[in-house]
């Protein structure tokens, strides 16, 4: 009787819960870490092969970012056990992106055992959910791990062919999986990817401050002008196209949602998150030219703006 009355609770539990939990919005913020320690990778070192690096790690923490998505939507965590595991994911993606900056240095392991972690709770969860629903995807994304951790013992080309290895097996997956059915909370997966969205831009306005220079006059108006282009990025997703895309999704059928969920969020909004990473980097770069070094020149137009000043 007991157990009848937990379980019911739950399944009001998850029917209620159709927005974004604040667990889930803490897990994001988690996962933007790895955008900020991607835009120090790339600003220690801007060469094509670290744009390289940056972006292949980028690709295979955001496929499984976009694999906690699909679970939280599927798997509210509205319980205590849920929300530990959550957190188990959290801890791993945090130590994947604290081993960004070695992740393609020789014999570095860190990486590739946190994404075996973020993996293990991820394929953990889907199983007790799903049940055999999980088998056709959970092992592809084993082996996608073990790409990741072969390339730490790789040297040369190879490790990089590695990493290209487990992304191909998460795009494999992607398709095995095209034959299941999963009820779509539109809302809530909608939301959590522009939640996501908002959170990487808001590490832009970060960077602004992150400086450290002398608040003069001239900063100021170099701060604001940061300000108003990241409300540009801001207003072409949320001041309409968001909407649009949650009415579309509401309006297909389940078989049309999921496709449009994997096609136009999971691997569309990439490109954006990625974006923002690079629009932080420019922001970085930006602020030199306030100070002595004046590692990158600003267009001249601006520059003559400032030295009226």
């Amino acid at each position: 009787m007991a157990k009848k009355v937990r379980a019911k609770k739950t399944t009001n539990l998850e029917v209620e819960e159709s927005r974004v939990t604040s667990l889930e919005l803490f897990f994001d913020l988690v996962f933007v870490f790895t955008l900020t320690q991607l835009t120090a990778l790339l600003s220690n070192s801007l060469s094509w092969e670290s744009l390289l690096q940056a972006f292949l790690i980028f690709i295979v923490l955001f496929w499984m970012y976009g694999g906690y998505v699909w679970l939280t939507n599927s798997v509210p965590p509205v319980t205590a056990d849920r929300q530990l595991l959550l957190i188990a994911g959290m801890s791993a993606f945090l130590v994947c992106a604290l081993a960004i900056p070695s992740a393609f240095q020789d014999t570095d392991l860190a990486f590739g055992i946190g994404y075996l972690i973020v993996i293990l709770v991820h394929g953990f969860m889907y199983v007790r959910a799903v049940g055999r629903k999980a088998a056709r995807f959970v092992p592809m994304n084993f082996l996608a791990a073990g790409a990741i951790i072969a390339a730490g013992f790789a040297n040369g080309a190879t490790r990089y062919w590695m990493w290209i290895l487990a992304i191909a097996l998460h795009v494999i997956t992607s398709f095995l999986g095209t034959g299941l059915r999963f009820e779509l909370r539109v809302s809530h997966f909608v939301e959590r990817h522009g939640l996501l969205l908002l959170v990487a831009l808001g590490e832009s306005i970060v960077a602004i401050g992150a400086g450290g220079l002398e608040l003069t006059v001239r900063f100021t108006l170099a701060a604001v002008l940061g300000l108003i282009l990241t409300a540009a990025l801001w207003w072409i997703y949320f001041a309409r196209d968001e909407e649009v895309a949650r009415e579309t999704m509401l309006a297909r059928p389940n078989p049309e949602q999921l496709r449009q969920a994997l096609g136009a969020f999971s691997m569309r909004l990439s490109p954006c998150s990625l974006a923002s990473s690079c629009w932080r980097l420019e922001l970085n770069h930006r602020w030199s030219i306030l100070g002595p070094d004046l590692i990158l020149p600003m267009p001249s137009h601006l520059v003559e703006v400032l030295d009226c000043i």
